[in-house]
C-alpha cells in the first residue's frame, strides 16, 4: 500500500484497521519510507524503516501503533508491506 503526502509530514503513529474477518486481519506490517518504487520481491531484501507485529485487537479496534518518531520526521511518501495475516489464506 502506498501513501502520498502533499507536503513533508512527521508521524508518530499509525492507526491499522481491518475488516469483520479476524482471520484476514493483518499480523505483520513492514514500513518503508521515500521509497515510492519499491516492489514485492524487493520487501523481502531491504530494511524497512520500521515492522510491527499486530494483534487482531490492535486491528479490530484501531488502536494507534506508536512509532519510532525520530525516523518519521520528514515524510513525502510511506509504503506499507502486509507479509503475514492472523491465520487466513494468502493470496
Amino acid at each position: 500500500v502506498k501513501v502520498q503526502f502533499r507536503q513533508p509530514v512527521k508521524l508518530s503513529a499509525i492507526k491499522i484497521l481491518g475488516g469483520p474477518e479476524a482471520e484476514s486481519a493483518p499480523m505483520a506490517v513492514k514500513i518503508f519510507q521515500a521509497k515510492p518504487n519499491i516492489g514485492f520481491d524487493e520487501t523481502a531484501d531491504e530494511e524497512a524503516t520500521q515492522e510491527l507485529l499486530l494483534t487482531e485487537e490492535n486491528v479490530r479496534g484501531g488502536e494507534p501503533m506508536q512509532l519510532r518518531y525520530v525516523k518519521f520526521q520528514s515524510v513525502q511518501s510511506l509504503q506499507l508491506f502486509f507479509g503475514e495475516n492472523c491465520g487466513g489464506d494468502q493470496t
